[in-house]
């Protein structure tokens, strides 16, 4: 496998040559596509990982021809229950020719709520060669418990460093205004790709933090307690006025 393509963003390259980006992800923000590309193009792949473009089968070949890929997009507007039944439909079958099958769902949060629920089954217990990329600009349309089951791997603004983009997350953290949980867990995504993409232990104390505060809102917790202990904490790690953790 490869992870060439990955080089634009490079904290989710070394998350993918660690092994720790895992196999149900969500790719949100901007360029996602080219994002999405480049992670399919990397499961994919049947080469040894040396540098510079591969030739091996899988490479070469139109992804509308790949035996392991299947894609799903909305018909026009939404994704049924019926087109994610086909697109499932010999997942428990071991790819023909790469490591991994790639499952790609564009315009993810078009699904139905039944199709999601149909969707929802497998990636509880996936196979262990099944990678599903979930792509959407709108993760809060997304079933809670879809959202929950997946990496979060969001792309950044032209430009933007790794820690320039991650630091935008942190502003709407402690603002208890509708959508506030749904900030929560894009803060902890962000900091947990950030740990796991080797920063250091104050992106494990935000992301546990951002944990138990979504934890405490839903159990009906005083938010202005929450809203409190968070902006003491994120004030300690310095994420204060923009300023990313070191």
């Amino acid at each position: 496998m490869r992870n060439s393509d990955l080089e634009r963003w490079p904290v989710w390259a070394r998350a993918w040559a660690r092994g720790g980006l895992g196999r149900t992800l969500l790719v949100t923000g901007e360029d996602t596509a080219a994002l999405t590309d480049a992670l399919a193009a990397a499961w994919l792949c049947e080469g040894d990982g040396e540098p510079g473009p591969c030739r091996c089968r899988s490479c070469r070949t139109p992804r509308s021809r790949h035996p392991d890929y299947r894609e799903l997009a909305a018909e026009p507007r939404s994704i049924g229950r019926e087109a994610v039944g086909r697109v499932l439909d010999g997942l428990l079958a071991r790819p023909l020719w790469s490591p991994y099958r790639v499952v790609r769902i564009r315009q993810a949060d078009t699904l139905t709520p039944d199709a999601g629920a149909h969707l929802l089954k497998v990636l509880e217990e996936p196979p262990p060669y099944q990678v599903f990329l979930l792509e959407t600009a709108r993760p809060d349309r997304l079933l809670p418990t879809i959202r929950s089951r997946c990496r979060w791997v969001r792309t950044l603004p032209a430009g933007g460093g790794p820690e320039e983009g991650v630091a935008a997350d942190w502003a709407g953290l402690t603002d208890p205004a509708p959508g506030w949980e749904e900030r929560l867990v894009v803060g902890a995504r962000a900091a947990r790709a950030r740990y796991l993409a080797g920063g250091g232990p104050a992106w494990l104390q935000l992301w546990e933090a951002c944990v138990e505060a979504e934890a405490r809102l839903a159990a009906n917790a005083n938010r202005e307690l929450v809203a409190y202990r968070l902006t003491r904490l994120l004030e300690e790690l310095g994420l204060t006025g923009g300023r990313p953790l070191p």
